[in-house]
């Protein structure tokens, strides 16, 4: 018996046999017409092959406030898909969460706090 398998014949069993294999597994989109945002989301959700991969890409405050931001904004504008709504600034202000802020401690509703010496 020979053991090798050539890829398509690997992607044909692993379509017959796929254990999260639904009637909706087969579906495509239509030619020509793109899925709403929403749809494209519950086809990701039940593994129904969306047309991308649904995701929140976001630079942190803390990026904003290590690295030099012209060279953030810069990677923000060669990736619109990434940053569909990026509108150059002037200054970036980060906004910095309750425990992120620099000398002003925070007491959370267990009573821990939370101190940083840095923002």
């Amino acid at each position: 018996m020979d053991w090798q398998m050539s890829v398509q014949q690997m992607l044909r069993l692993l379509s017959i046999w796929s254990p999260t294999r639904t009637k909706y597994n087969c579906m495509k989109a239509q030619p020509g017409k793109q899925m709403t945002a929403r749809n494209n989301k519950l086809r990701a959700i039940r593994f129904q092959r969306p047309d991308y991969i649904p995701m929140s890409f976001r630079i942190n405050s803390a990026c904003w406030h290590h690295y030099d931001q012209n060279a953030l904004q810069d990677l923000m504008e060669l990736h619109p898909f990434l940053f569909p709504d990026f509108r150059r600034q002037e200054q970036v202000s980060p906004q910095f969460g309750l425990t992120q802020r620099k000398d002003e401690p925070y007491t959370d509703p267990w009573g821990c706090i939370w101190e940083t010496t840095e923002n």
